[in-house]
């Protein structure tokens, strides 16, 4: 009968190994049960599996490595943002109110009487004359501004031109032509 060679017990039908002792070729070892030869390497690097194979030995796997944690955003500048654009609306508002964005008109009632008045006075027509004045509606009070009422004086349509002096308010009535 022939005996094998190498590490391994023989066994008979019906025998198990024991316990720790290799059954055939294991992972990481070479023949004869000796570990490999493992090639010299630099101090300091590492040899990486190539692919396919598998690191560790005796079926080790190896686990999934995690994904690394995401680092939180700095929320600096979204706060910094919000900030200038509730200046930027506050700013707008306070503008706003103090009649920035608003255009002051003169009333066109008053408009109106004080323009006859002026004729009366001013240019020695009897009131009983001057008949319907339109001069518009939304007459910018605006320095350096200018617009025409037209007048009716005895029952004939005549143009005055009214210019704005100041942003108070006051105004020149040019004579009806």
């Amino acid at each position: 009968m022939n005996t094998p060679q190498g590490p391994y017990q023989p066994q008979q039908p019906g025998q198990f190994p024991r316990q720790g002792q290799p059954t055939g070729p294991q992972p990481g070892f070479g023949p004869g049960g000796q570990h490999p030869q493992q090639h010299p390497q630099q101090q300091g690097q590492f040899q990486q599996p190539g692919h396919g194979q598998q690191q560790g030995g005796w079926g080790a796997s190896q686990a999934p490595i995690p994904a690394p944690a995401k680092e939180k955003k700095s929320k600096k500048g979204l706060f910094i943002t919000l900030g200038l654009l509730v200046l930027a609306g506050g700013a707008a508002a306070a503008l706003y109110f103090m009649g920035f964005f608003s255009t002051t008109v003169f009333d066109d009632n008053a408009l109106k009487s004080g323009v006859k008045d002026t004729i009366v006075k001013s240019f020695g027509v009897a009131e009983s004359k001057v008949g319907a004045i339109n001069c518009g509606t939304k007459n910018k009070i605006a320095a350096g501004s200018s617009f025409q009422c037209k007048v009716t004086i005895d029952g004939k349509e005549k143009v005055s031109v009214i210019k704005v002096e100041n942003d108070k308010g006051e105004y020149v009535v040019g004579q009806p032509k």
